[in-house]
């Protein structure tokens, strides 16, 4: 009977041994994961910021910064150029219909 007893002990401190390995990996996994994921939002913030910065000092030189600024902020120049050229051919343009 003892040697019963000490064999349901030896199995019980094992499995509770297993368990506190398997607890302490899966808080060494957690704290790589939440280290990784620490660094990858430091650096995004980082980037943003510098890019934001960049993008201020572009629109305080008074250059457009958006699409919508750089439509504006072109002017089309007056008179005869090849775009005018390029327009009236793309209107003239009929698609290809193959002839059955």
């Amino acid at each position: 009977m003892d040697s019963d007893k000490k064999r349901t002990e030896l199995a019980a401190r094992d499995h509770s041994a297993g368990d506190r390995r398997w607890l302490w990996w899966m808080v060494i996994i957690g704290a790589v994961f939440l280290l990784l994921g620490l660094t990858y939002g430091g650096y995004r913030w980082y980037w943003i910021a510098q890019v934001d910065s960049r993008i201020a000092e572009i629109r305080a030189q008074g250059y457009p910064v958006t699409l919508e600024e750089l439509d504006a902020w072109y002017e089309y120049p007056d008179g005869d150029n090849a775009a005018d050229v390029y327009l009236k051919a793309f209107a003239a343009y009929a698609a290809y219909v193959p002839l059955d």
